[in-house]
């Protein structure tokens, strides 16, 4: 897949901002085209989190693959075994890094990551959490499954 630049990404975000009342379409198209991506946002694994974290997730990841469709078009169906790989590995990863604060302990995902700029937009809002809506325990949980998405939709499996 092609690097999808920050530019894209600013310019679906601005695209949504002036016109929140798209996101739902979004999420219905979602639910039809990525239906796997619909089952693990609403997996057991998310249950934890609150209403405010769960429409936060939610929107990164409509964010995610509205940039995706605007610089490659409609991408292909994410794979349930890509997801369940990408997942195990990202929490895999994210469990050994035990030292440190939240951006510490996400630093080691983006090296080499073929997506940064998607993995770094999904950094930044739950960074600029300046309401404080977002747990510790939400932000990890955001942050893996954005970044589980991303890469499910890179994957070749």
């Amino acid at each position: 897949m092609e690097f999808i630049h920050e530019d894209i990404i600013d310019k679906v975000v601005d695209r949504l901002s002036a016109k929140p009342e798209e996101l739902s379409n979004i999420y219905k198209e979602l639910a039809a085209e990525q239906p796997t991506i619909i089952a693990l946002l609403y997996s057991k694994d998310l249950k934890s989190l609150t209403e405010k974290e769960t429409d936060l997730l939610f929107f990164i990841v409509a964010i995610i693959y509205e940039s995706i469709k605007e610089q490659v078009g409609f991408p292909e169906q994410i794979t349930k075994t890509a997801i369940e790989k990408a997942d195990d590995e990202n929490w895999d990863k994210m469990m050994s890094a035990t030292n440190g604060n939240f951006r510490d302990r996400i630093t080691q995902f983006f090296e080499g990551y073929p997506q940064e700029d998607l993995l770094a937009f999904t950094e930044d809002v739950l960074l600029d959490d300046d309401d404080q809506i977002v747990s510790g325990i939400g932000r990890e949980a955001i942050f893996i499954t954005a970044k589980t998405v991303i890469d499910g939709f890179i994957s070749d499996f």
